[in-house]
């Protein structure tokens, strides 16, 4: 019974996952749980390690969901109508609001906030306990719909998470601790700078999303590759910093409160 259960998972699998950005998360995931068990236990525990393989993880699971919501309708249509959106029911946007626009922001600035000195900790801090209370009310007021495009909250995170990149550069060229390394060498850089160019050049295109998908839906999935190519890049640093303890890299130590 149980085989016969799997079965039917594995078919249900392949019918919503022949799509090659899926694949590649799906072979990023499997990369990066192998290097993470690999980290050891000591390294395992650290915060650090635990942040990348949560945004790593979460991000492959909510991407695969919403594509298997995509696949099976009936229960994306049940999803809707709890959240109150009958017109609608094919819509799987209220898992991307949820998931791209609060969640993986939230995870980003908490993994910045290990790389930035102690000066603005601080600082990234009240920025995230800030925009998990305007959240929290965004959603009581009901300003715009779960279901529905977010601009307010996603634009917010954005400008967040931005504005933590800009308080880690900062630190890099401040802080002694930073200007004794060779910042070319620090995969806290390189990291920071993927998801400065990420939120940078994504800012404007998921803004203007629902216009251009009602109005010129070719230009729109033409700058929908934007996002797909620099999430894969993303995530392809994540991987990349979990599995360099265990490769051959000349890498700077990072500073001691990271």
């Amino acid at each position: 019974m149980q085989t016969h259960h799997l079965e039917i998972f594995l078919m249900e699998y392949f019918n919503f996952s022949q799509n090659w950005y899926l694949l590649i998360l799906d072979a990023l995931l499997i990369v990066g749980l192998i290097y993470f068990i690999l980290l050891g236990a000591e390294k395992r525990v650290s915060k650090l390690y635990w942040l990348l393989f949560f945004v790593l993880s979460f991000t492959v699971f909510y991407e695969n969901f919403g594509a298997y919501l995509t696949y099976n309708s009936s229960l994306n249509a049940h999803i809707n109508a709890f959240l109150g959106n009958t017109k609608n029911p094919n819509y799987n946007l209220w898992l991307y609001n949820l998931t791209g626009n609060v969640i993986i922001p939230c995870s980003y600035m908490l993994i910045i906030r290990l790389y930035v000195s102690h000066l603005y900790k601080k600082l990234v801090s009240v920025m995230l306990f800030s925009f998990i209370s305007f959240l929290i009310v965004f959603q009581l007021v009901k300003l715009e719909p779960v279901y529905g495009p977010q601009l307010i909250a996603y634009s917010l995170g954005a400008t967040l998470v931005l504005i933590s990149c800009i308080l880690f550069f900062i630190s890099l060229m401040k802080d002694p601790v930073y200007l004794e390394v060779n910042p070319l060498r620090l995969l806290s850089f390189w990291q920071v700078t993927v998801i400065l160019f990420y939120y940078s050049l994504t800012f404007l295109t998921n803004n203007s999303a629902e216009y251009l998908w009602k109005t010129q839906p070719s230009l729109a999935v033409s700058l929908n590759w934007i996002n797909v190519f620099l999430g894969i890049i993303s995530l392809m640093a994540i991987v990349i910093i979990i599995a360099a303890p265990n490769l051959n890299i000349k890498l700077e130590k990072e500073p001691t409160y990271v």
